[in-house]
């Protein structure tokens, strides 16, 4: 499986053999933009971009279409980038620990998702597209503020899924 595959660490040795690159781990590189040799790594599985300055995730990404797992956890996203959407084989996906301020319908076209990590964000409303995720099963959104109805909403939305949710604010209540 994708566990087991040698997972790159560095662009420079990853570009001796494009083809062979199905795991790519930039971690923690102060990356403000998604190198564009990434684009050469036609079979990637997993791309691990966490912990680095990025704003937006290029249109670009959507030539990634083997790409199972998408990694971008503390970067310096506000809108969720929709360009995700297009990645139709993800399987999991995190975008914790940002600044994103709510969830495209499209999200929903992402059938084969699994795992969706969105902690510590500035989540507003789910759209209900979301009830297509019928592959879902783990949901974190933690440290998130969402009233009591809101929490209700995204249960009912999403019965079959594993959510971790904190306690609800009293925010906005009516």
């Amino acid at each position: 499986g994708i566990d087991s595959v040698r997972t790159f660490t560095s662009i420079e040795a990853a570009l001796k053999d494009p083809e062979r690159v199905y795991s790519l781990d930039l971690s923690g590189q102060k990356l403000k933009e998604l190198p564009v040799e990434v684009f050469q790594f036609k079979n990637l599985n997993a791309l691990k971009l966490g912990h680095n300055r990025l704003k937006e995730v290029p249109a670009r990404i959507a030539e990634l279409k083997y790409l199972q797992e998408f990694g971008a956890s503390r970067n310096r996203f506000t809108k969720f980038p929709e360009v995700i959407c297009k990645l139709v084989h993800l399987k999991r996906l995190d975008l914790s620990r940002n600044q994103i301020d709510g969830l495209p319908a499209c999200l929903g076209d992402l059938s084969e998702l699994i795992s969706l990590d969105l902690w510590s964000n500035e989540l507003g409303v789910f759209p209900p597209e979301l009830e297509k995720l019928k592959a879902l099963r783990f949901l974190d959104l933690r440290v998130i503020s969402f009233s009591e109805a809101e929490i209700g909403r995204i249960k009912e939305l999403l019965p079959w899924v594993k959510i971790w949710l904190s306690q609800p604010c009293n925010c906005g209540e009516e």
